[in-house]
């Protein structure tokens, strides 16, 4: 059976990003055809592995886990980074189709003139 994979956007704290990087240039200069995506599959791989382990993960990751966390500025701003780009993800899907009707001959729903000023207009 094939992989099966699942496309995401993520937004990563600059500092995880540089160690994703440089999982990157390792895989590169040992000769693997890495991308960005394997270098952050890769060190996910080395993470569950170590935290699977019948003696799970030692108390200094487990600690800097649990700190990031915690760590209500950094996390506001990841969220805040992870919204917008999906914001614009819909904003993209969302760019008008040919022949649509939405594509400027008016909205795809029929509109009824409202009878008078703030009046409720009748279907």
């Amino acid at each position: 059976m094939a992989p099966q994979f699942v496309r995401r956007t993520v937004v990563l704290d600059s500092k995880l990003d540089a160690c994703v990087r440089e999982a990157w240039a390792e895989l590169l200069g040992r000769g693997y055809e890495a991308t960005y995506s394997m270098a952050l599959n890769f060190m996910l791989v080395g993470h569950y592995a170590q935290a699977t382990r019948p003696e799970g993960l030692v108390e200094e990751a487990r600690g800097m886990m649990w700190n990031f966390a915690a760590d209500r500025i950094t996390t506001r701003h990841l969220n805040i980074q992870d919204h917008l780009a999906r914001v614009a993800e819909l904003m993209r899907e969302s760019e008008p189709i040919a022949g649509d009707r939405s594509s400027g001959d008016g909205p795809p729903w029929p509109r009824h003139e409202a009878s008078g000023p703030g009046k409720v207009p009748a279907p």
